[in-house]
């Protein structure tokens, strides 16, 4: 191993003595570009000849994992040939290098929501699709990349985090949701702790654990107030106001989605506005207050598209034809429905492509045909 190391050239023992800050996933160009300092074309490049050396395996086309052993050896070069410093500004500039693209894969999900990042990544995806199979291919490795992220600065440690939590909630993978807190508790930085412990609430949620979750988000929101983080202070609230709704108490609820209304006036959060929006709508639609339902729906959606958030869009559709159907009028309900689905299957949102089938079906059975909504059940 240490003849075949030796025979490589500087940059692909560099390189390869980088690959150890991995772990055991595996990793493709962008990973290897950001840790050399130099563009994909030629990570590429060195990447395919430490594979052809037999240093690195090849996992499938574009990706490649450290065997054991070779991973062992790398990490004692490293140890034992760099400065420190220099481990530390590699390490860092995968961690700003994943943030940015993690952030422009979310931010074409959820649009231009205070959780992103202010900058956007220079990065381009074709397509949404495209976007989010580079993050379902990466999200290994992000993870095993921040249990090394020691030194690092803290703002692209908090962006990279915050994009994987919404990449697990949007996808249902709430057991690394659980490796994130525990990440997060150990670096200890408030805001930090502050973000994840949001979406843990919100994972509590969806797991139907109604009483954690809004304890939980209860102490969210009174950790963004003691630290004057109004934008925080207002998703948490919208989080807890919807787990308030699912526990039935409609007055609360809406009491606690106001309150968040009122945090999010300033033009740069209408994004996080439409969010609460049409979660208000929810409770107000069945406190019968449809009329108001539909003023906040469709100005929710407004400002959805305003801030390209696809996923926003779908669950503002989907509110829409649970409104219509309240209402008794089928063919708007399902085909606000459609839309929903259509767009529930751009963001790969299982759940919510699960719910619009199942009010698609009740719009069905509203209507007197049951066949197909046994088949849309089923």
């Amino acid at each position: 191993l240490w003849l075949r190391y030796t025979d490589q050239p500087e940059p692909l023992r560099r390189l390869l003595r980088r690959l150890a800050l991995a772990g055991r996933a595996s990793l493709g160009a962008a990973a290897a570009a950001a840790l050399l300092s130099t563009d994909e074309a030629e990570a590429t490049r060195h990447l395919a000849a430490l594979h052809r050396a037999g240093l690195i395996d090849r996992v499938r086309h574009s990706r490649y994992r450290l065997h054991d052993l070779v991973r062992a050896f790398a990490l004692a070069r490293l140890l034992d040939e760099e400065d420190p410093a220099e481990r530390t500004a590699a390490q860092e500039r995968l961690i700003v290098n994943y943030a940015e693209l993690a952030d422009s894969v979310l931010r074409l999900v959820d649009g231009n929501m205070s959780t992103r990042s202010d900058r956007f990544s220079p990065y381009g995806f074709t397509s949404l699709d495209e976007a989010l199979r580079w993050l379902d291919d990466e999200s290994s490795f992000i993870t095993a990349a921040l249990r090394h992220a020691e030194g690092v600065d803290r703002r692209a440690v908090l962006n990279l985090l915050g994009a994987l939590c919404d990449y697990c909630l949007l996808r249902g993978d709430l057991y690394r949701l659980g490796e994130i807190n525990e990440l997060a508790q150990a670096v200890d930085e408030g805001l930090l702790v502050r973000s994840v412990q949001w979406r843990t609430g919100i994972a509590a949620r969806q797991l139907g654990e109604l009483d954690k979750a809004r304890t939980t988000l209860t102490s969210v929101v009174d950790l963004y107030r003691e630290a004057q983080h109004d934008a925080g202070a207002a998703r948490a609230l919208t989080s807890l106001g919807i787990t308030l709704h699912h526990q039935g108490n409609l007055t609360e609820a809406s009491a606690r989605l106001r309150e968040a209304l009122d945090l999010q006036a300033a033009p740069e959060l209408a994004t996080d506005r439409a969010w609460t929006m049409h979660a208000l709508a929810a409770v107000e639609r069945d406190r019968a207050r449809l009329a108001e339902a539909l003023d906040l729906l469709t100005e929710s959606l407004v400002l959805h598209r305003a801030g390209e958030s696809v996923h926003g869009q779908a669950w503002a559709h989907f509110q829409l034809g649970q409104l219509h159907l309240r209402r008794g009028d089928v063919p708007r309900a399902e085909s606000e429905l459609r839309t929903a689905l259509d767009l529930y299957g751009r963001t790969r949102d299982a759940r919510g492509e699960a719910w619009a089938l199942t009010e698609l079906a009740r719009a069905r059975l509203v209507d007197g045909d049951a066949s197909p909504a046994v088949e849309d059940l089923r």
